[in-house]
This record gives C-alpha cells, structure tokens and sequence, in this order.
C-alpha cells in the first residue's frame, strides 16, 4: 500500500462503499489513482476496494472498477484478503458476477490458480456456493487453458477432496 494512504480516505472510500454511493467510490478511486486505484486495501482484513465491491453485490460498480482498473495495477489483483481469497474467489461466489468474472480473467488469467487459506481455487468456490454459470465457465477456462496433467491438480485439492465433494458437501447437487 502507498505510503500516501490515509486511515481517514480509508474510512470515507469504506462509507461510500458500503452506502453503496457508486458515483462517490468511482470518484475517490479516481482520485486515488495512484495509490492502487481499486485494487487499494481499505479494511483491517486486508479487503479492497474491489473486494468490498463484490462482498456487497455491486454487480455495476464491479463492472466499472475493473474497466477502470490501471495496467500498472492489474498484477494486483491476485492480491489475497486475510482469508487467502483474491477478487475471483469473492466473485465465484454469485452467480451474478459471472461478466465479471469474465473480465477478470481476461486482464489476470492466472487468478484461477491461486489457491486461498483453505487450499481452494475459485472453482472450488463456485461449486461449494452452488454457482452453477460460474462454476460452468471457470471450469471450461480450466479445460481450455491446462493439459490432462494438470486438470487434475485444479479439480482437486492437498487432501484428495473434488469440486464434487465440495458441492455435494454444501448439498448442491445440481451442480
């Protein structure tokens, strides 16, 4: 985080994340451009402001945080809040967000390998929050993108477990 970045701009971009104040938020990333722009940490928890984004399900904000996102800013984005999870973890978690999950991948292909706390990868997040649009997509990039070798490594975790156990295990069996 810049050195630049206050506790008081913190608190006045978390407000206007949480008042949901798109138009505010758009404006202070703006003018914080160069301290991170939407990719800045403003919790405790070491949430950004995108990450906030996506926690309060502002599908349009999201959308226009990463449109806005700065190239000298885009290898922030597999940066991990305190439980290990990036911005494609939190969007995997609704379905909603699949446009964004989209863009995401475009700018920053990598974050569906990068693992959280829990050794989970987004697809394991999709499957455990029963998210079919997402856990579909993510999972044909995964095919797309990786040889047989390593399919295996991204549908299973350390421990054995799948992305079957993991939807079984949350009870979403359409899945």
């Amino acid at each position: 985080m810049a050195s630049s970045v206050t506790d008081s701009n913190n608190a006045e971009l978390y407000q206007a994340l949480i008042k949901k104040d798109e138009q505010k938020v758009l404006d202070l990333c703006e003018k914080y451009a160069e301290e991170e722009g939407p990719m800045r940490v403003v919790t405790i928890h070491k949430d950004t402001i995108l990450h906030v984004a996506l926690y309060s399900m502002q599908v349009g904000l999201v959308i226009k945080l990463l449109e806005n996102l700065s190239p000298q800013y885009i290898h922030l984005m597999d940066r991990k809040n305190s439980g290990g999870n990036t911005v494609l973890h939190e969007a995997a978690t609704y379905d909603k967000l699949l446009d964004a999950v989209e863009m995401m991948l475009k700018l920053r292909k990598n974050l569906l390998t990068i693992t959280n706390n829990n050794m989970e990868n987004p697809l394991f997040r999709a499957a455990r929050y029963g998210q079919k649009a997402i856990f579909k997509f993510l999972s044909g990039c995964i095919v797309k993108d990786f040889d047989t070798e390593e399919l295996e490594k991204y549908h299973q975790k350390f421990d054995g477990s799948t992305v079957l156990h993991a939807a079984i295990a949350a009870e979403h069996f359409g899945l």
